[in-house]
C-alpha cells in the first residue's frame, strides 16, 4: 500500500451553526470517552476543496459510535446497514432557507473482503488511518480532525495519507494503494470511478484505469457473481443522468490495447460496437456504433427512461450489419432486436417492470419518425399519424420517442411536436362510429376486424385531414377491407 503522508494543515471550515452544536456535541463526546476526537470524512470533506458547499451528507467517523449515540442527546435515524454492523445513524437539518443538511455518525472501522462477496467484515477501530486505508479513492481518503469550534465554523486539521488533496488539484482520480486490489475488493469502485470521474470533472490515472478495465469481468452476471444486479443497475442510472453522461459512454466503451471495455461485462451484447461503423453516408462514415450511441446519450435529457433508449437504441446494429456491394452499409430490423436485447437486459439486471416496458417500446419504434424525418410532409403526417393511434394518444410516450428521434439525429423534430398538438385536438372515430355503419360487427367473430378497420380509419382521420362526409366514405371501405383482410388469412391457413 501507498506509503501514508502525514498533514498538520488546518483550515476554518463555515457551517450551519446548528451543524456545528452537533459536531461539537459529537466531539466532546468521543474525546470525554476514547480521549481521541471525531473526523470528518467521505465526499464532503473532498467537496469542500473542489468548492462545493453541500450540507446533505456530511460524514462523521468516531472511535465509539455506540457511546455517541447513547450519551448524545440528539435526534438520530438509523440508516444503511444495521446498527450491528456498525451502520449509520443520521441527524437531519432543517434550514430557514428551505434548504436541508444531515450528518452521518459512523464507527471507525476496518475492512476485509472475501473473494466471492463484496460484502466485508468488519471490525471497529479507532485509529483514523485504518478507517481512511479502506477507502475506494485518494480524494476520498482525506479527513477532518476537529479542533475548535466558532459560532457557524470550526477549525480542522486535516488528514490527508495518500495526498487526495494532491490529485485533487490535479484533478486525477486514483485509488488508494494497488488499484488491482482495491477493486477485486469490491467490483463496484469499477462503476464508481467513472461515476466519479464524471461528475467531478476528473481524469482517471492510467494505472488506475488499466486495472479498472482489466479487472471488469468480475461485474459479469453468474451465479458467483461478487456484485449483485440490483446495484449495478443502481450505479450506471445514477451516472447515465449526470450532465456529462455522453462521457460517461465513451468511458464505459473505452477499450484497452487487447480491445477489452467495461460496458462489455456488464452487457455482453455490447461487444463489437468500436468495431462498426453505425451509418455509411456522410458525416457519419468514420463513427463508430459505440461513438453515435454516446452523442445520442449526451444529446438526451437527464431522465432515466429517455437514456437507457438512447444507450440500447442501437445495439442491434452489431448483429444486423450487412455491407452492399457499394459498401454502403444497412442494419434491416435492427431497431426490433435492439428492442429484444432491451426486453432480456433490463430485467435480468433488477430494473422495474415499467421502466423496461417503456424502454423497450421506444427502441423498437425509434426508426417510425426518423426515417421519413427529411422526406415530404404528407410523409411525416402520416408516420406521425401511426404513432399517435398506435399509443392511443399517449403525449407522454410520444413526447418520449421525439426527444430519442432528436437525440439520434441531432435535428430538431419541432414538426413532429406541431403535429401532435394538432392531432390531439381531433375527435377521432371510435368503436360506436363503426358499429353505427356496420352493427354486424357488434359479434366476437369481427372482434378483430373492428380492430383493424378502427386503427386505418383513424390514420388516415389525420393524415389526410379527413372530416365528415368523407370520414363515412373511408368507415365503410377500411371496414370492408379489413373483413376481406381477414378472410384471405383464414383461407390461406
Amino acid at each position: 500500500m501507498t506509503t501514508p503522508i502525514q498533514s498538520t494543515a488546518q483550515l476554518v471550515i463555515p457551517l450551519p451553526l446548528e451543524i456545528v452544536a452537533t459536531l461539537k456535541t459529537v466531539n466532546e463526546i468521543s474525546i470525554q470517552v476514547t480521549g481521541k476526537p471525531a473526523y470528518i470524512s467521505g465526499g464532503f470533506v473532498r467537496d469542500s476543496l473542489l468548492g462545493i458547499s453541500d450540507y446533505h451528507d456530511i460524514d462523521v467517523g468516531v472511535p465509539d459510535a455506540d457511546a455517541v449515540f447513547r450519551l448524545a442527546n440528539l435526534k438520530f435515524v438509523p440508516s444503511g446497514e444495521s446498527k450491528a454492523d456498525f451502520g449509520v445513524q443520521s441527524v437531519f437539518f432543517a434550514f430557514g432557507n428551505g434548504t436541508t443538511g444531515r450528518v452521518d455518525i459512523v464507527q471507525l472501522r476496518s475492512e476485509a473482503y472475501r473473494d466471492d462477496s463484496r460484502k466485508p467484515t468488519i471490525k471497529p477501530t479507532t485509529d483514523i488511518y485504518i478507517d481512511l486505508s479502506r477507502r475506494d479513492f485518494t480524494c476520498n481518503a482525506i479527513a477532518w480532525k476537529m479542533v475548535s469550534f466558532n459560532y457557524d465554523s470550526i477549525v480542522v486539521e486535516e488528514i490527508d495519507p495518500y495526498d487526495g488533496f494532491g490529485d485533487i488539484q490535479k484533478r486525477i482520480l486514483r485509488m488508494v494503494g494497488n488499484p488491482h486490489d482495491r477493486i477485486y475488493e469490491d467490483p463496484l469502485r469499477i462503476m464508481r470511478g467513472i461515476r466519479f470521474a464524471v461528475k467531478l470533472g476528473f481524469e482517471i490515472d492510467l494505472p488506475t484505469w488499466d486495472a479498472m478495465v482489466a479487472e471488469s469481468y468480475r461485474l459479469a452476471d453468474g451465479p458467483t457473481a461478487p456484485v449483485s444486479r440490483e446495484r449495478v443497475a443502481d450505479e450506471l442510472s445514477r451516472t447515465l443522468v449526470l450532465p456529462k453522461r455522453g462521457r460517461a459512454v465513451r468511458l464505459y466503451f473505452r477499450p484497452n490495447t487487447n480491445g477489452i471495455f467495461i460496458l462489455e461485462a456488464i452487457a455482453p451484447k455490447f461487444k463489437g460496437v468500436n468495431d462498426i461503423v453505425h451509418d455509411s453516408r456522410p458525416p457519419h462514415h468514420t463513427e463508430s456504433i459505440g461513438e453515435h450511441l454516446a452523442e445520442t446519450v449526451e444529446r438526451t435529457r437527464a431522465d432515466l427512461i429517455d437514456v437507457m433508449a438512447a444507450l440500447f437504441h442501437d445495439i442491434g446494429k452489431i448483429t444486423t450489419l450487412v455491407v452492399k456491394d457499394d459498401g454502403r452499409h444497412t442494419f434491416y430490423n435492427h431497431e426490433n432486436v435492439s428492442a429484444e436485447i432491451v426486453s432480456q437486459w433490463l430485467p435480468a439486471n433488477k430494473f422495474p417492470n415499467d421502466i423496461s416496458r417503456i424502454v423497450k417500446a421506444l427502441v423498437a419504434n425509434h426508426m417510425k419518425l426518423h426515417i421519413v424525418s427529411k422526406e415530404s410532409d404528407e410523409s411525416k403526417r402520416k408516420a406521425m399519424a401511426k404513432v399517435f393511434v398506435k399509443f392511443h394518444g399517449d403525449l407522454d410516450f410520444i413526447d418520449r420517442l421525439i426527444r430519442l428521434d432528436e437525440a439520434d439525429s441531432g435535428m430538431s423534430y419541432d414538426y413532429f411536436r406541431d403535429l401532435v398538438r394538432e392531432y390531439s385536438q381531433v375527435k377521432l372515430v371510435n368503436g360506436n362510429t363503426l358499429l353505427a355503419v356496420a352493427p354486424e360487427l357488434i359479434t366476437n367473430e369481427y372482434r378483430r376486424v373492428v380492430g383493424r378497420a378502427l386503427w386505418l380509419i383513424q390514420t388516415q382521420q389525420l393524415a389526410k385531414r379527413l372530416t365528415y362526409p368523407k370520414l363515412t366514405g373511408i368507415i365503410k371501405s377500411n371496414i370492408n377491407d379489413s373483413k376481406n383482410f381477414f378472410a384471405r388469412e383464414a383461407r390461406a391457413q
